[in-house]
């Protein structure tokens, strides 16, 4: 490496073992840095493109990248490209969570794969991608690739997709990719148990991880990933990604891997991905505990599925899964696409924000157990609703939407409390529709609406509708009562 470049990057010129370090930690040597141009204390983002989707022909489809992440400098830019199957129009191929009609298929079926490329503010991309199967009766096939292995350098490795299967008309094909770690070359990737030798895992050791893809007779397809550690001297982590759990539709839910263990050098990194159901956002899938906010169903309900893939401070790896089981919770009268829950007055209520921001967490919240009465708005009839929302990157806006079981008096005016500042009225930022049945908020991380006030990524926004504070009451809440679509008008959320 040359010394002006070292020098540049806060490496040691005169230090020969800078080339084979990784001050960054992500995996990639700082000669490695150098030679792809990248810069080695900026770690790449991970993209994250969702679980594989099966749906109908006719219906919008939307893809997930809201679960892709960036450990230090943020995602900057998301871009969606369609590689394989019947030609579609996204919505939008910048967005986070673009949308688009799935094709007619008659009696058949068609599989289209979608991939994602993230790129991070230091220019560093990371691309995944997801498959979206469209059929009229044909059921897509369960790729699985296998357990994690631990081998010494040398040995032949044998992978493993023989518990693969298919409901109805049997897998066709199979075929192996190795996605990150040493370049290992595979004895026939089209095989169902393909060959390689492991490579020299260093000191340390070092992790590989190969995508299983099977496509079964009528072309749908379904994909799973596995890790091979090579090691002869560190102990590898244990991932534990917690308990299964049941809930209803239109609850928040705390994934859990704190279980997880590594008998010697101890876990750097923690990393979830979902991996069947409808697609969800993770408040943060690099966290120990992530939340969700369960998405609508019907009566039949839906299965979730979630795999933790944690890594150790020398870059071993192991992975673990869990399912979350969300039923119907019995609120009707909504949109089929509205977040429904009862609020502490046991009345029902929907939520809905906009594309691509999401909802990661929901709590009802009873404005009497607020000790802080002054200003308090009267006649809360549906209490109050603490959200917190996942915008498109720090500094982003969203628009909530409130759906209420019946119209809302004129008379009501849409009320916050931060702790630092008190009672609220946030009328200035609030529109109903005609029918005073939905109630449209904007927020901004970091601006309006934001109770921390920090651009850090996440809104959190607690409020409720009710009437002014009665007469009684020592002061009066600040009016920010206005034109809300001028308001709108003015604000530029980040892309």
């Amino acid at each position: 490496m040359p010394d002006g470049w070292e020098t540049q990057c806060g490496l040691n010129p005169l230090n020969s073992s800078d080339a084979n370090g990784d001050v960054d930690g992500d995996g990639v040597t700082n000669l490695q840095e150098y030679l792809d141009g990248t810069d080695p204390w900026n770690a790449p983002p991970t993209a994250n493109t969702g679980p594989d989707q099966t749906v109908a022909e006719g219906v919008t489809v939307t893809l997930n990248g809201s679960n892709s992440s960036d450990p230090d400098d943020g995602i900057a830019f998301y871009s969606w490209a369609q590689t394989t199957g019947t030609p579609v129009t996204l919505s939008d191929p910048t967005a986070v969570k673009p949308t688009f009609t799935a094709p007619k298929v008659g009696s058949g079926s068609a599989s289209l794969t979608f991939r994602l490329t993230v790129t991070d503010h230091g220019g560093q991309p990371s691309t995944d991608s997801s498959i979206v199967n469209v059929t009229s009766g044909n059921l897509p096939p369960i790729a699985d690739a296998g357990a994690v292995q631990t081998v010494s350098e040398g040995v032949t490795v044998t992978l493993d997709g023989s518990y693969s299967s298919d409901p109805d008309d049997g897998i066709a094909t199979y075929l192996w990719e190795q996605t990150t770690g040493v370049s290992v070359t595979l004895s026939d990737p089209t095989v169902v148990k393909p060959t390689f030798t492991a490579p020299d895992g260093g000191s340390v050791g070092a992790s590989l991880t190969f995508r299983l893809t099977v496509t079964d007779t009528g072309g749908l397809q379904s994909t799973d990933t596995c890790f091979v550690n090579i090691s002869s001297v560190n102990t590898p982590p244990v991932a534990n990604a917690g308990p299964n759990q049941t809930v209803e539709e239109g609850t928040t839910v705390a994934l859990d891997g704190s279980s997880s263990s590594d008998p010697d050098d101890g876990i750097e990194s923690y990393l979830w991905e979902q991996t069947s159901g409808i697609p969800v956002t993770l408040s943060d899938p690099t966290l120990v505990a992530p939340a969700f906010v369960t998405p609508p169903v019907d009566v039949g309900g839906v299965l979730l599925s979630f795999r933790l893939a944690v890594k150790d401070k020398d870059g071993l790896r192991d992975s673990d899964e869990v399912s979350v089981t969300v039923g119907d919770n019995g609120i009707t009268g909504f949109p089929s696409d509205v977040i429904t829950f009862k609020t502490p007055t046991d009345e029902s209520m929907g939520l809905k924000v906009d594309g691509d921001a999401s909802c990661v967490s929901l709590e009802p919240v009873d404005p009497t157990a607020i000790p802080d009465g002054k200003n308090r708005p009267n006649k809360m009839i549906y209490g109050m609703v603490d959200i917190k929302v996942k915008p498109k990157g720090v500094g982003g806006g969203a628009y909530v939407t409130f759906y209420f079981p019946e119209p809302v008096p004129r008379s009501y005016k849409l009320y916050k409390y931060v702790p630092l500042s008190g009672w609220k009225n946030y009328n200035r930022y609030t529109a109903f529709n005609a029918a005073r049945d939905q109630l449209t908020i904007t927020l901004v991380d970091g601006g309006i609406g934001d109770d921390d006030g920090y651009a850090d990524g996440m809104i959190l926004d607690p409020s409720g509708v009710g009437t002014d504070p009665s007469s009684s009451g020592s002061g009066s809440s600040e009016d920010f009562s206005g034109c809300f679509i001028s308001t709108v008008s003015g604000l530029r959320f980040k892309k």
